[in-house]
């Protein structure tokens, strides 16, 4: 709750008490849903159908994306973060095939600046020691000072196992390439511990421009950056209203072999497109 006051105060500073009271009742509302989603709604079928009907807006556009649909993209093309909110990565089955509009997808943050990823691409492509890290150093301080780091662990035995266990992965990557949650399962790698199992990938969203967003899983995409993964799995949470147009539009005159100017071969050859036509 401190940490959450601490938030709401400083949004007052930077935005306003009306502005910072909206957004802060519009999180309290999301969140309150996500909780009782995760608890009692998520594993019924005909719930999930609803949540994708609303938030595609399945009145409006006609090729609408299986929210649940893996492609399949270079990891150098996820440069920037989403500006999307509140907490898009937590909330990320709640907004599965969202449709938005807005400056959301217009935001400068760059992925190699998130302190994890940054760590690890560190790690992994510079071959720095974990100790060398200033993301390392820090955890290590939260540590000391008797509070919870990276991870929720709070001992320098268990953050040293953790940092093992990354090694452990990228080195298990390396070695046998990069493969989908799905792939992980079958193999008996990883367990299927709920209905969504198989679609854990990185998360993204697509700006008005096509770009990928970075959404949720830093940790494989950090590894898949050090690596320079060039076929790399990930799921679509949301979509720009504009690009959604872009999608309609491109797919309608391809399946109708219409070879009108607009479709480019850029949008004709975009992952988000290319699985469909």
């Amino acid at each position: 709750m401190t940490k959450l006051y601490r938030k709401y105060k400083s949004l007052i500073d930077e935005e306003g008490f009306i502005t910072a009271t909206n957004k802060s009742l519009i999180f309290a509302i999301k969140h309150f849903r996500y909780l009782v989603e995760k608890k009692y709604l998520y594993r019924h079928n005909w719930y999930n159908s609803i949540i994708i009907k609303f938030n595609s807006k399945w009145y409006r556009y006609r090729h609408r994306a299986d929210p649940y649909k893996i492609i399949f993209i270079s990891a150098g093309d996820i440069q920037f973060v989403t500006g999307r909110g509140p907490y898009p990565g937590r909330y990320k089955w709640q907004d599965s095939g969202l449709i938005q509009g807005g400056d959301w997808d217009l935001n400068n943050i760059k992925v190699e600046t998130i302190p994890v990823v940054k760590c690890l691409i560190n790690r992994f492509k510079h071959n720095k020691m974990w100790e060398e890290t200033e993301f390392y150093q820090n955890q290590l301080e939260i540590i000391q000072q008797g509070g919870v780091a990276w991870r929720g662990v709070q001992t320098k035995q268990d953050l040293v196992s953790l940092t093992e266990y990354y090694d452990e992965v990228y080195y298990n990557i390396r070695e046998n390439g990069y493969m989908t949650k799905k792939e992980l399962i079958q193999k008996g790698i990883e367990n299927k511990t709920s209905p969504w199992s198989e679609y854990k990938e990185i998360a993204v969203d697509i700006s008005r421009s096509g770009e990928f967003l970075f959404v949720d899983g830093r940790h494989r995409l950090a590894i898949a950056k050090s690596l320079g993964i060039e076929r790399l799995p990930v799921r679509v949470v949301a979509r720009h209203s504009q690009w959604q147009k872009i999608r309609d539009k491109v797919i309608s005159n391809k399946r109708k072999n219409n070879k009108n100017n607009e479709i480019k071969e850029k949008y004709l050859n975009h992952p988000d497109i290319k699985s469909e036509i």
